[in-house]
């Protein structure tokens, strides 16, 4: 999907013409092709990323030359997450913006149906940026159906207790050998843990199983 920044676009054409030819809308797409597209863009990042990416965190130092894919799939994360933001908050009428606020969330649950919860986590991450909390009246709005989604979205990609619930789907899916997309901060943050934890020599010895 070609997006573009809305900032650029006339008012006049976002308050009421945001169909027009060549403008990126969320509304002009279905909820599956949209998912789909996410998942295939992570799916890419996530499998380009090296090894030596991961060895030893990397990350946690400012030369992004040692782990280049892995910072491309960082971006792409806080990129979808502000575009959405921005996507949310460039219509100006609280009926639109209820639209818009309702498409991502039906994009949020097909991604987590896809398994693709690095996408998941990133638009739960947008809705619940204090930019679209404070749309007083656009939350009012948010009704029946709309609002259990956003309680059962929020408590799924919750980050307290380590991402408790979105770890407890993964763990269920390692023990049925089924595929899935992890959030890539997830994945820095375990790397960090077990870095720090871990000893790979003992007694002047390497210990391989660790390393492993």
């Amino acid at each position: 999907i070609d997006i573009i920044s809305f900032r650029t676009i006339n008012k006049e054409i976002k308050n009421k013409k945001y169909m027009r030819k060549g403008i990126f809308s969320i509304l002009d797409w279905k909820v599956e092709e949209i998912g789909q597209q996410l998942m295939r863009n992570t799916v890419y990042l996530l499998r380009s990323i090296e090894r030596k990416e991961l060895y030893r965190a990397p990350f946690l130092k400012d030369d992004k030359t040692l782990y280049p894919n892995l910072a491309k799939s960082s971006d792409y994360f806080n990129k979808l997450t502000f575009f959405i933001i921005e996507d949310v908050l460039s219509y100006d009428h609280v009926n639109d913006r209820v639209k818009i606020i309702e498409k991502w969330l039906q994009v949020a649950e097909y991604c987590k149906l896809l398994k693709d919860y690095n996408d998941c986590l990133a638009i739960n991450s947008a809705l619940n940026h204090y930019t679209i909390n404070r749309l007083k009246l656009t939350q009012k709005e948010l009704k029946g159906k709309n609002i259990s989604l956003i309680k059962e979205l929020n408590d799924f990609c919750f980050c307290g207790d380590n991402y408790k619930k979105v770890r407890e789907k993964m763990e269920k899916l390692n023990s049925l050998k089924e595929c899935y997309y992890p959030y890539v901060g997830m994945v820095r943050r375990d790397i960090v843990t077990i870095d720090s934890k871990l000893k790979y020599l003992e007694n002047g010895l390497i210990n391989f199983t660790k390393i492993e």
